[in-house]
């Protein structure tokens, strides 16, 4: 078994293409039947 891998995509800035990352890598990951889960964190929280 894998050991489990984080990748965080991220960026101060709207607008920078996040949401196009995020699904290009979960389509590609999907494609090669790799299990995979996406959140996306509370931002009021944050602040």
């Amino acid at each position: 078994m894998a050991k489990p891998v984080v990748i965080v995509v991220g960026a101060d800035k709207g607008g920078v293409g996040k949401t196009t990352v995020s699904r290009t890598l979960l389509d590609y990951f999907s494609a090669n039947n790799v299990q995979t889960r996406a959140s996306t964190p509370n931002r009021r929280a944050a602040r």
